[in-house]
């Protein structure tokens, strides 16, 4: 592979994933796609390892990295001309949105606070918990059970996680001033 095609996977990578090895190694496999053994431990060993936060590792560390992203659900294997070939599942890419929409925090410089208000049916009761939770999570305070603020901007990725939910269409996000008297 080219330094210029590295240099770019070794961007792409650190962009969709947080920080910690697992995260790295499923960020690898995500960026590369179809990706097989070799090609991972190549990418690993010649990029992103080499953030000042991240320790290099074994490729038995990486190996059972990927065996627990296995049994997760969070990447799925196949076999083909006697090499592993690793891709990400839909929860792997939904883990990896979920790393992506909080990773970089942005306080609002406006003066405004962001408001979430949502209505999620009954039916849809595991994402409505599971997004006030990752809200409350990361910084967000509750107003009411399902309304949420908090002085940070959300990125554009949120929304695609929302949309990943299936829950977009019962979510409304605000940008208000608040006034204390």
């Amino acid at each position: 592979m080219s330094r210029k095609k590295q240099y770019n996977l070794n961007k792409k990578v650190l962009k969709v994933v947080g920080s910690g090895l697992t995260n790295l190694v499923l960020g690898i496999v995500s960026v590369l796609d179809d990706a097989y053994t070799e090609a991972i431990f190549d990418t690993y060993h010649r990029g992103p390892r080499y953030r000042s936060d991240l320790k290099p590792a074994s490729k038995p560390l990486i190996y059972s990295t990927l065996n627990r992203l296995k049994k997760q659900g969070l990447v799925q294997v196949r076999k083909k001309d006697n090499r592993v070939y690793y891709q990400v599942t839909v929860s792997g890419q939904t883990k990896l949105l979920v790393n992506q929409v909080f990773a970089n925090k942005k306080r609002r410089t406006d003066g405004f606070s962001t408001i979430i208000i949502f209505d999620i049916p009954e039916e849809r009761r595991k994402a409505r918990v599971y997004l006030r939770k990752l809200l409350l999570k990361n910084g967000f305070m509750n107003l009411q059970k399902s309304v949420l603020i908090s002085p940070n901007e959300l990125p554009k990725s949120f929304f695609r996680l929302l949309e990943e939910l299936k829950v977009r269409r019962f979510v409304t996000v605000l940008s208000s001033r608040v006034i204390y008297s």
